[in-house]
């Protein structure tokens, strides 16, 4: 064989043993490839059952929460319910009241004129004794009324006492409902800087993006946030003061700054400071115009 021919063969094995080694790398880094991917859908797929299941849960708390609410709102309108009631029960009683105090006076009217008679009547032949016993019977039934009316007029009177303890335990619940009310407003820390102590804004104007209603346990209102379209691009920092417009010139109420993101801040409602019968809605505007 010659030198040519030599050379040959050994140029192909060497070309051989190239394409096998590559063959063989391309497999492993396919088989690596595969694993990789499987161990990413096996991954993926348990984040979404994990998301699935919260997502369950938080649905399931929220249905309770609702349920709470309208339970608790449920044990207000029969308080207010029983309130009305004892209300309108004591002015019956004194209505009654009123009406017993008249009967007795009139009877003690009738008694005094039927003793009157029965001591004119003394006086008269025995053909007026039928006269003299028909007012006694008369003297004696006004008597059975009058003990009638004094009992009726103590049970009444009972009663009142009753019910008057009743509106008494209720006034004192209603009490301690605004006391833990009270206790809730802490939430919003201090009252809102005097303006000669605010930081000075430069005229800002945004957007409520979001609100969220706090609750207690009770399902009482704790507090309000709100998520504005103004951030730390904006100059905001935590404590600065905002007021909430709607309309343009319509004032809602002060919030003040809570935390505070590039482009969003969460603000949350000074209570001393809301327009009556107002709430802050999605949509009202943000501003600093209000508090020069």
């Amino acid at each position: 064989m010659s030198t040519l021919a030599k050379a040959f063969v050994v140029v192909i094995l060497i070309l051989a043993v190239f394409f096998v080694s590559s063959t063989l790398t391309v497999l492993s880094l396919q088989t690596d490839l595969k694993e990789k991917h499987d161990a990413k859908a096996a991954e993926l797929q348990q984040t979404k059952t994990e998301l699935e299941n919260t997502q369950q849960r938080m649905k399931e708390e929220l249905e309770k929460k609702d349920k709470e609410i309208v339970k608790k709102q449920d044990a207000i309108n029969d308080l207010t319910e029983v309130l009305n009631t004892a209300q309108m029960a004591l002015k019956d009683l004194k209505t009654v009241n009123a009406e017993r105090a008249n009967l007795l006076k009139e009877l003690n009217v009738s008694l005094a004129r039927v003793t009157a008679e029965v001591t004119q009547q003394t006086a008269l032949n025995k053909d007026l004794h039928d006269q003299v016993a028909k007012a006694s019977s008369d003297l004696l039934e006004a008597m059975k009324k009058r003990d009638a009316a004094l009992s009726e007029n103590t049970k009444l009177k009972d009663e009142s006492e009753t019910l008057i303890a009743r509106v008494k335990q209720l006034v004192e619940e209603l009490t301690t409902a605004e006391q833990e009310a009270t206790l809730y407003k802490t939430y919003f820390g201090p009252l809102p800087l005097a303006a000669e102590r605010r930081r000075t804004l430069k005229e800002l104007e945004g957007k409520v993006l979001e609100v969220t209603v706090l609750r207690d346990k009770q399902g009482k209102e704790a507090g309000v946030l709100a998520l504005i379209s103004l951030g730390r691009d904006d100059g905001l920092q935590k404590g600065d003061q905002l007021s909430i417009v709607r309309g343009g010139s319509r004032y809602i109420v002060d919030v003040l700054v809570d935390e505070v993101l590039l482009d969003q801040s969460v603000v949350k409602v000074i209570p001393e400071m809301q327009r009556p019968g107002e709430q802050v809605k999605k949509g009202d505007e943000v501003t600093t115009r209000f508090l020069k």
